[in-house]
């Protein structure tokens, strides 16, 4: 695998210690993209797909797991340099990729973004970011997909730049909503990955902003949540709700509503150190100035919170099983590689060019006649000639400098054009104007 590129290098630079026998040494990041691009054959895409990750998660070490993943991100798989015109996600997130590409490729995602190195990779680009919203929220159920890329921008929503992202494209109000409407639908992995989410965007000074316009349905949410039998999910919600809480005007509706007293009757019955946590809550809903300590400041909130490298936790999400099937057609396609001569992705259409300024004739500027007259006077015998001859050539030049004038078109490039041409003309006169007394 070559992962040298240049740059600083977002993975530990170490030498590789992945099996020899692994194909993930042999793997050409680059065909991958070309053979998404221009095959048709989405079993083979498929196959190559889980064939990645079933071999990556024979991996056993985090720094040869990150080499894997940094290497994806050194020779850009989802080839996201490309923006909104991203021929490799219109592929594979196309409205006629067939299901079963698409979830494999959701869990490659998810995969990825559990590192450090890839969380670098995906937040440099937000019409990828944008894609994963809108994929997200286009799931009317709790699919594989959805679940999949869930868990990708939870892990995305430690760094600013997703968290804005999101926050402005409504994530906080779909998470409600579906916390809502699906209440006992929902798998324990979408309800700790939506809750951390939550989490995560409300801590932004952007999230609590926008949660001033959906009060009710956050002090809904946590009604449900705050009793909840998964711990993760009812820390989640008290991190949540007591983030907000930083409003003055999201707890006056508390207030309003009878959160003081709902989280007093929860505290009755709280193990020690759920009851911690309802204490803190307990206080900002008092209004005690001295307990908003414990909130970070602003400007603290708002910083990338995405920096550390800790070994992430393999999840069952984006695992898959092994088939034989799958280990042939990555065997069959990293051989072909190595037979065949490198192939190009297809050209793009040509993007569309700005009108060029047509190509104008001028006449011959004024000096070089004098010059070429002058010239010709020298090698020719000597002849007397008046200056009212070198008067009317002088004037012709002048006549041609006001023809540019007239003919010239208004667009800006033929104005600069002008300008300089007039500019020049008029040193030419001045210098024919000179050889007069010549």
């Amino acid at each position: 695998i070559n992962a040298e590129y240049m740059g600083e290098s977002p993975f530990p630079r170490q030498t590789s210690r992945i099996p020899e026998e692994s194909p993930l040494l042999s793997i050409d990041v680059d065909r991958v993209k070309v053979f998404v691009i221009t095959s048709t054959d989405f079993r083979k895409i498929n196959g190559i797909f889980r064939g990645l990750m079933a071999q990556f998660n024979r991996l056993g070490a985090a720094k040869e797991r990150a080499l894997v993943i940094g290497t994806f991100a050194v020779h850009d798989l989802f080839d996201l340099n490309k923006g909104e015109h991203n021929r490799v996600l219109n592929k594979l997130f196309g409205d006629q990729t067939p299901l079963a590409v698409k979830e494999n490729c959701c869990r490659l995602v998810n995969m990825i973004a559990s590192y450090f190195v890839g969380r670098n990779y995906f937040s440099l680009s937000d019409h990828f970011l944008g894609r994963l919203v809108q994929l997200v929220t286009g799931e009317l159920a709790d699919t594989v997909v959805r679940r999949n890329v869930l868990g990708a921008l939870q892990k995305l929503s430690l760094r600013r730049e997703g968290q804005t992202l999101m926050i402005q494209r409504g994530l906080i109000r779909w998470i409600l909503r579906i916390l809502r409407e699906e209440m006992g639908r929902l798998s324990e992995y979408t309800l700790e990955y939506s809750t951390a989410l939550l989490m995560n965007l409300c801590m932004r000074t952007d999230g609590k902003i926008y949660i001033e316009s959906v009060i009710d349905e956050m002090l809904a949410v946590c009604r449900i949540y705050m009793s909840h039998s998964n711990q993760q999910v009812v820390r989640y919600i008290n991190g949540a709700l007591y983030t907000v809480l930083a409003r003055e005007r999201i707890t006056s509706r508390a207030l309003e509503t009878g959160f003081d007293t709902f989280v007093a009757s929860l505290m009755q019955k709280a193990d020690p150190q759920l009851r911690v946590q309802l204490e803190y809550i307990a206080s900002a809903l008092s209004q005690d100035a001295g307990s908003m300590q414990f909130l970070p400041e602003e400007s603290e909130i708002d910083e990338d919170r995405d920096e550390s490298e800790e070994v992430p936790e393999e999840e069952e999400e984006y695992l898959v099983t092994e088939e034989k099937e799958d280990e042939e057609i990555l065997a069959e396609f990293i051989a072909s590689s190595q037979l065949t001569p490198e192939k190009q992705l297809p050209q793009e259409p040509p993007a569309p060019r700005l009108r060029e300024p047509e190509t104008k004739q001028y006449p011959v500027s004024a000096v070089t006649e004098v010059k070429r007259i002058h010239t010709e006077e020298q090698k020719s015998p000597p002849m007397k000639k008046s200056a009212t001859d070198n008067k009317a050539l002088v004037y012709q030049g002048h006549l041609q400098a006001s023809h540019l004038k007239e003919n010239v078109s208004n667009s800006h490039e033929d104005k600069q054009l002008m300008k300089k041409m007039l500019e020049r003309e008029s040193i030419e006169y001045q210098q024919g104007l000179s050889l007069i007394h010549i």
